[in-house]
């Protein structure tokens, strides 16, 4: 196999890597997270449980979609760019 050839199936099965990263990170991570959020805010909040529903109801699905505007591209450069060292700073900034 030429060099070239095998770089760019590398490149290739990179990309698929860095994309699946993405993917579970925005379909398992971003709604628990937001979950956690929102029941914390809403318990703290208002000291109740009936809060936290409210908060959910209110402000969950909002929140969810400005994730998916913005965190996607994100965590995509931050999982192909990034070295590990930098992933953690880089997503907090």
């Amino acid at each position: 196999m030429p060099k070239s050839v095998a770089t760019a199936a590398l490149a290739r099965q990179a990309n698929k890597m860095v994309i699946k990263r993405m993917v579970t990170d925005q379909a398992l991570f971003a709604p628990s997270g937001l979950v956690l959020f929102f029941t914390v805010m809403g318990l703290s909040e208002t000291g109740h449980w009936r809060g936290v529903l409210e908060k959910m109801k209110d402000a969950y699905v909002p929140a969810l979609i400005a994730n998916y505007k913005v965190w996607p591209a994100v965590q995509f450069i931050n999982f192909k760019f990034m070295p590990l060292q930098y992933r953690l700073p880089f997503v907090s900034s």
